[in-house]
């Protein structure tokens, strides 16, 4: 992962939603990449009003996955609030599938 860790800070809303969903979907041990979840986070917050509901629905249902199976993601707690207002704001271009996976990972 020490490439992903190299771009990160460079990611654009699309980019982190899309290696979140890839985390929980590979189940990868995330244990030892604090660090990058940190400055994952840190660009999800900056780009809040970039996400699409797609991009919000992946960050929550991956957020939610990797909190049951026991990864740190502590980070990103910080940030859900945030993604929260702005799923609000795009409620009406939301499908059933981006609110379902969005609860599931408040859940």
């Amino acid at each position: 992962m020490p490439m992903i860790q190299l771009v990160a800070k460079d990611m654009v809303a699309q980019h982190i939603s899309n290696v979140m969903w890839a985390f929980a979907r590979c189940k990868i041990d995330v244990g030892a990449s604090e660090s990058l979840f940190e400055t994952l986070a840190e660009r999800a917050f900056l780009l809040a009003d970039a996400f699409t509901s797609q991009g919000i629905a992946n960050i929550f249902g991956a957020s939610g996955k990797l909190h049951r199976s026991g990864a740190p993601v502590s980070p990103f707690w910080d940030v859900l609030p945030i993604l929260t207002e702005v799923a609000v704001q795009r409620a009406d271009a939301m499908t059933a599938q981006h609110i379902a996976n969005t609860l599931w990972g408040i859940a």
